[in-house]
């Protein structure tokens, strides 16, 4: 029987508690964890870093071994271990490992370094030294540092020998061929990311915070990253306010650190409510009781979000670049998200009654054509890593 040493550090806290590939990740080893007959796993963990409990009782329930890193690095404890395949979804410079006799597996999610290295609204969310010398890299050296860092990166597992690389979307997969003119087109293969349904208990719904109504606000979430672009919806959303003093909507905005890039920008910031990173539960609950989701994406590799809005009927004003499209298909209504009086221009759509019903008729069929192919290519994946 082979052995399978699994990086959990993945579904640990990164920038953020929780974060796309934490939740690949954790749906992930949940589906691996129904084949024990044919693989043996170790997990490998970081004892000082949150680790969700549904994971450790899939480990306890199981027997599953977590090893903790510690103070080694992944390369030490895979030579340690050995196991026939080593599994990381996240290949950053310390995971990526190459060990004789042992198959590396990895994902790519995104490569958006690449093409999408600066904004200017990366100015109101700076904090530190570090992003000083970020945004000097990309004003004065148009994104060469930063370019160069993913181009490091990638190089150290694209194309080489005993690695398999897995893209989350047909655009991941062709971002990467464009980048290496040179890979076999047949290398790399496309499976969805995971539905999060093994994830979410939707018994645990929690109410909406005080100030909610149900129906009558928009919603974003991660706040915090300025790639998410969260900062231009909320200029557009506060534009229309000012316009129409009677609408009553509110703006909710998850993943915030701190409100003060928004409220510098904003006029009517009584409508605007910001929250830290939340729990997937009370998130499911802003999801389902949204009037519209609005998702600015200036780069994704999937895009989780707009799906998890779809499922409970709920429109969505989506970013129209990178795999947005590709995942979303003619559900949603779609803006250019570096234009705010575009923006601006679906949020007014957005508000009418007509074009409303016609994007929550398509929300729920396009979810569930979506989680059907999702269900389908995580079975794929695990007969796949189990192949290697």
């Amino acid at each position: 029987m082979k052995t399978i040493l699994f990086d959990l550090t993945c579904s640990q806290p990164l920038a953020s508690k929780y974060h796309g590939a934490g939740n690949y990740t954790h749906a992930v080893f949940i589906a691996l964890c129904n084949n024990l007959d044919l693989v043996n796993i170790k997990a490998l963990y970081k004892s000082d870093v949150f680790l969700d409990d549904l994971l450790i009782t899939k480990c306890n329930e199981n027997n599953i071994e977590l090893i903790d890193i510690g103070n080694k690095s992944y390369t030490e404890v895979v030579e340690e271990i050995m196991p026939n395949i080593y599994f990381t979804a996240l290949p950053s410079k310390n995971r990526i490992v190459h060990v004789s006799g042992v198959s590396f597996v990895t994902v790519c999610h995104d490569i958006r370094t690449l093409d999408c290295y600066f904004d200017p609204m990366y100015y109101q969310f700076y904090q530190n030294w570090r992003d000083l010398i970020f945004i000097a890299d990309n004003i004065f050296f148009n994104g060469y540092l930063a370019r160069k860092n993913t181009l490091s990166n990638l190089n150290m597992f694209i194309g080489k020998s005993n690695t398999n690389v897995i893209a989350v979307s047909r655009h991941t997969k062709y971002h990467l061929m464009s980048t290496f003119p040179d890979l076999n087109l047949n290398s790399i293969p496309v499976f969805y990311s995971p539905n999060l349904g093994s994830l979410r208990n939707n018994n645990l719904l929690e109410k909406l915070p005080n100030k909610l109504v149900e129906k009558k606000y928009f919603l974003m979430d991660s706040g915090w990253r300025w790639m998410k672009n969260n900062l231009r919806a909320a200029i557009a959303i506060d534009q229309v306010f000012s316009e129409n003093e009677s609408l009553d909507f509110k703006v909710v905005i998850t993943g915030v650190k701190s409100a003060k890039p928004y409220l510098s920008k904003l006029i009517n910031k009584d409508k605007f409510i910001f929250l830290e990173y939340v729990s997937h539960s009370l998130l499911d609950t802003l999801h389902r009781n949204a009037y519209c989701f609005v998702y600015p994406s200036l780069a994704e590799g999937f895009g989780y979000s707009p799906l998890e809005s779809m499922k409970y009927e709920v429109p969505v004003i989506a970013s129209s670049v990178s795999s947005i499209p590709e995942i979303c298909g003619d559900a949603v209504l779609y803006t250019n998200p570096k234009s705010i009086p575009e923006i601006k221009n679906r949020i007014l759509q957005i508000l009418d009654h007509e074009i409303y019903n016609e994007i929550k008729n398509k929300c729920l069929k396009h979810y569930k054509k979506i989680a059907k192919k999702q269900d389908k290519d995580l079975d794929a994946l695990i007969k796949y890593i189990l192949s290697e």
